[in-house]
């Protein structure tokens, strides 16, 4: 009797270890499956991730040219067929590039201006910000930009472009993700269960339920770390819109809205106020991290 007994609380205890271990397991899959798709996403990845991972007009204004560039009194009209010959060897789909005369002409903007440069290793997207800023100079009437978007690349003045309101969507999630410490294991309750297993060779009466060798720790974790991943996008939320042009939200009399659903942040403003969100902000706060 003595030896069926012990075989009984050595099974009991077998089953409950198996079915420890393997619960145990499945946490630390989750956490590693997790702790991996934040690692591999295009914030955190290295280059080739993040440009496997980028929109094609994003990677063509990432291609740096084979050929170094050593122009010498060349027409802007000519370097926009030039920037139109990258398509094929730059990007994996047409990409369109759109010049807005009429804007241009108005402000002043001379489209033969010639343009001597010299330069090589520097991506498509840097080279056009150089030619821009030569054309275009200093004067605010005819400071020159440029918006990408939907395979098209559009040359305008940064007055035009900012007169333009655009949405975006934004993936934040390894800003405000706090990836969970799984403290609270299930505690080992041997004393309950040699208890149980003594009643029952005493003849003490068997019961229906199962013998349990470890207790919950209780739940509510992901209701908790929801809670308190809607209060850290309230705080970004607030954060952009009080340090990056305030007067262009709606909280401060602009048209700029901002929202988020989950860890997408969602924003509806100009192309600057884009452009300083992306690379003033995010990028500090990425580099900080």
């Amino acid at each position: 009797m003595a030896t069926a007994t012990a075989a009984s609380l050595c099974l009991a205890l077998l089953t409950q270890v198996r079915a420890a271990d393997t619960d145990r397991q499945e946490r630390s899959n989750r956490v590693a499956d997790l702790l991996r798709e934040v690692a591999q996403s295009p914030e955190r990845a290295g280059p080739a991730a993040r440009e496997e991972a980028a929109p094609p007009i994003i990677q063509w204004l990432n291609h740096v040219p084979a050929e170094p560039i050593d122009w010498q009194d060349k027409p802007f009209t000519e370097i926009i067929e030039w920037l139109a010959d990258r398509e094929q060897t730059g990007a994996p789909v047409e990409i369109n590039i759109r010049t807005k005369k009429n804007v241009l002409e108005a402000a002043g903007v001379d489209a033969e201006y010639e343009v001597t440069l010299k330069l090589s290793g520097l991506p498509l997207r840097r080279l056009l910000t150089v030619v821009l800023d030569e054309v275009g100079g200093a004067d605010p009437a005819t400071r020159m930009g440029f918006h990408a978007s939907d395979g098209v690349v559009t040359i305008s003045t940064e007055e035009d472009l900012n007169s333009r309101l655009y949405l975006k969507a934004y993936d934040v999630t390894d800003i405000v993700l706090n990836v969970p410490d799984f403290t609270q294991a299930p505690e080992m309750d041997v004393a309950n269960l040699q208890e149980r297993q003594g009643r029952t060779s005493r003849g003490g009466g068997g019961g229906s339920g199962s013998t349990q060798l470890f207790r919950s720790s209780g739940g509510g974790d992901e209701d908790r770390e929801e809670s308190k991943r809607s209060a850290r996008m309230d705080k970004l939320v607030e954060v952009i819109t009080t340090t990056i042009d305030p007067e262009s939200w709606e909280q401060g009399g602009g048209l700029g809205r901002i929202s988020y659903s989950g860890s997408m942040l969602i924003v509806y403003n100009s192309l600057e106020v884009h452009q300083r969100i992306q690379q003033d902000f995010f990028g500090g706060v990425r580099l900080n991290r």
